[in-house]
C-alpha cells in the first residue's frame, strides 16, 4: 500500500511538473512570437514612413494599403489613420478609434479636430457622460437581475427549484443585456477619451502657433 501511495504521489508530482513546464514553454513561445511581431511592425512602420516622404510621391493605392497595414484594420479610412498617427500615443489612439468608431464622426475639413461625435444627442460632454453612466447602470442592473435567483436561494427566500426555473430565463436574457450595456459603455468611453486627447493636442498646438505669431 505504501508503494502504491508513493507511486501516486510521484505521478502527481510528475504530472504537475510536466503541466507547469508546458505552460512555461507555451508562454515563452508566445512572448518570443510577440517580440518578433513587434520588431516586424517597427521595421515596416519605419520603412513606410520613410518612403512616404520620398519623391516622387507614393502611389495612392500603396499609401492606402500602407496606412491600413499600420492600423491592422482595412475598414479604417487612411485619412483617419494618418490623423491618428499625429497623436502623442498613436497606438492607443488607434485602439480607442477601433473601439469607439461607432460613436465618432469624421470631418477632414476641421484639420486638427477631425473626429467628433455623431448625432445631436451626444453633442455636449454632459450628455455623453450621462449616456456613459446610463450604460454602466444598465450593465449593473442587468447583471444583478441575472444572478438574483442564486442569491435569493442562498438567502433561503426561494427554493432551489424556483431559483433554477428563474435562472433559465434571467441568466441568458440579462447576461446578454449586461454584455451589450458593457460593450456600449466601453465604446463611448473610448470615443470620449480619443476626442479629448485630440482636442487637448489641438489646443496646445494653437497656443504654440499663437505664441510664434506674437
Amino acid at each position: 500500500m505504501d508503494v502504491d501511495l508513493w507511486t501516486k504521489i510521484a505521478l502527481g508530482i510528475s504530472t504537475s511538473i510536466i503541466g507547469f513546464g508546458g505552460i512555461w514553454f507555451t508562454k515563452r513561445q508566445h512572448t518570443l512570437g510577440a517580440r518578433a511581431a513587434s520588431r516586424e511592425e517597427y521595421k515596416f512602420a519605419k520603412d513606410f514612413f520613410s518612403e512616404l516622404d520620398e519623391e516622387p510621391p507614393m502611389h495612392a493605392f500603396a499609401r492606402q494599403k500602407g496606412f491600413q497595414a499600420i492600423a491592422g484594420d482595412s475598414s479604417i479610412p487612411p485619412s483617419i489613420i494618418q490623423h491618428l498617427m499625429s497623436f502623442v500615443d498613436p497606438v492607443t489612439a488607434l485602439q480607442d478609434y477601433a473601439i469607439g468608431q461607432s460613436y465618432l464622426k469624421h470631418s477632414p475639413d476641421l484639420q486638427q479636430r477631425q473626429l467628433g461625435f455623431g448625432g445631436p444627442f451626444l453633442v455636449t460632454h454632459e450628455r455623453r457622460k450621462l449616456w456613459f453612466i446610463g450604460m454602466v447602470t444598465g450593465f449593473m442592473s442587468s447583471y444583478f437581475i441575472a444572478v438574483a435567483p442564486y442569491f435569493l436561494w442562498l438567502l433561503r427566500i426561494i427554493s432551489a427549484s424556483t431559483a433554477i426555473g428563474w435562472s433559465v430565463i434571467t441568466v441568458p436574457t440579462f447576461l446578454y443585456s449586461a454584455f451589450m450595456f458593457a460593450k456600449e459603455a466601453r465604446q463611448i468611453r473610448a470615443a470620449m477619451r480619443l476626442v479629448k486627447v485630440q482636442n487637448d493636442k489641438a489646443d496646445r498646438d494653437e497656443i504654440i502657433e499663437s505664441d510664434d505669431r506674437d
